[in-house]
């Protein structure tokens, strides 16, 4: 038999085309040579969805209902931890007033469920009552009244959901999210909002409305609900995606800009 090196190294040859044809048996017998079959790691009608619909950038229909405010103007402005508008403004009905519209364009990329979550101020022992209505191809897919006392609310500082929480050092952490159940099916493309406020019962306190977020990530707002210390769902405001002007005047006169 040979032994020289000739041969070891034929017979290292023979060996790595085998294991060669091998695995391209076991390659084409589970499809993976074909980058065709290959599977995503998520499919894309599941990617996460987050749209942040700032309250301030709603259109009233009028100017005695709905009115844009800015941070100072509401009920909780200087007080601990917890109490903060998103942007430093806000969107501020009467206590009592006529039915008023604002409305709010936003664009829907992936198919699915969506939580139709707000922001605001629920002042403690008050009414604080609006509604939110979405719209997407001429149908009303949503329509649910938010602000009631009633209504289960998530809070800060642990206290996950309940309709009403009074704190220890006064009533001033009244800062909540509402919505979690809030669920509506929606399809690409482009979703009317729209914020009513009306009468309401007494005691009645004004509707200081920060945002409105529409999420396809519920398993997110669940865990933020049972796991965060601070009010739950914040960490959910980001910056991604947004826009600034930065300008420069290098003269010595004023210049007007109009955007």
């Amino acid at each position: 038999m040979n032994s020289g090196p000739r041969f070891h190294a034929a017979s290292r040859l023979a060996t790595r085309i085998r294991k060669t044809l091998a695995l391209s048996v076991v390659v084409a017998a589970f499809g993976f040579a074909n980058p065709a079959n290959a599977q995503p790691a998520a499919a894309a009608n599941d990617a996460k969805s987050t749209i942040v619909c700032e309250a301030e950038s709603f259109t009233p229909s009028g100017s005695d209902g709905w009115r844009r405010g800015t941070f100072g103007e509401n009920y909780y402005a200087a007080t601990f931890a917890n109490a903060f508008i998103s942007r430093k403004a806000f969107l501020g009905a009467p206590e009592q007033c006529e039915e008023t519209v604002a409305t709010y364009d936003a664009t829907i990329t992936q198919p699915g469920n969506y939580l139709v979550l707000a922001r605001y101020e629920a002042a403690y022992r008050f009414e604080t009552q609006f509604r939110i209505v979405v719209e997407q191809a001429g149908q009303k897919k949503w329509n649910r009244l938010y602000g009631a006392r009633k209504n289960l609310k998530i809070w800060a500082f642990r206290e996950q959901l309940k309709d009403e929480v009074a704190w220890s050092w006064g009533a001033g952490e009244n800062v909540v999210w509402e919505g979690h159940d809030a669920r509506v099916a929606l399809q690409p493309g482009r979703v009317t909002i729209k914020l009513i406020a009306a009468k309401q019962p007494e005691p009645a306190a004004r509707r200081n409305v920060d945002l409105v977020m529409l999420t396809n990530d519920l398993e997110q707002v669940q865990t933020r609900i049972e796991k965060e210390n601070y009010l739950p769902l914040d960490g959910m405001l980001t910056q991604q995606g947004d826009l600034y002007l930065k300008l420069h005047n290098q003269s010595q006169q004023p210049l007007k800009l109009t955007v």
